[in-house]
């Protein structure tokens, strides 16, 4: 339980309407839909991904 509590405490949710500007563009660059609030996000805050997915932007 103490896991989940420092997980807890250490996430940040971001709500859509911070990034949802960048959605369109997110659409064209994700490899996949289910990646697309991921790429906005770093889209708007113009930072990397670390991903093992190959077909994830470099």
């Amino acid at each position: 339980m103490r896991v989940f509590s420092f997980i807890k405490r250490e996430l940040e949710l971001i709500p859509l309407e911070t990034f949802e500007d960048k959605v369109e563009e997110a659409k064209e660059k994700s490899p996949h839909l289910k990646d697309m609030p991921y790429v906005a996000l770093s889209l708007k805050l113009d930072c990397m991904i670390l991903s093992g997915d190959k077909g994830m932007l470099a």
